[in-house]
């Protein structure tokens, strides 16, 4: 019986740390970092306030995601999104 809970723990510990990595892992790791760094530099011109820039920006910088769409900092990146052109006007192009 402890063996078999052993086990078990054992396979359920090597699942998540396997799915772990996965999430984690991205073959265009230089494209992504590139891309972020690239819309960094776009998003210092923005005011604080200027929600229009902000979300042009940040709208900008969530597709650099599509490189590595399991990187753990993509919900972060599309909250930001959210709340920026959630902004009356943020939106206007």
């Amino acid at each position: 019986m402890k063996f078999t809970i052993a086990s078990a723990s054992i396979v359920a510990l090597t699942a998540y740390i396997q799915a772990t990595a996965a999430q984690t892992v991205c073959t265009d790791q230089a494209v992504f970092d590139l891309c972020k760094q690239n819309q960094e530099k776009y998003l210092a011109t923005c005011e604080p306030t200027n929600y229009q820039c902000l979300c042009q920006w940040n709208k900008a910088k969530l597709s650099c995601w599509n490189s590595c769409p399991n990187d753990v900092e993509k919900g972060t990146q599309e909250n930001i999104v959210a709340a920026d052109c959630s902004v009356p006007g943020a939106n206007v192009t």
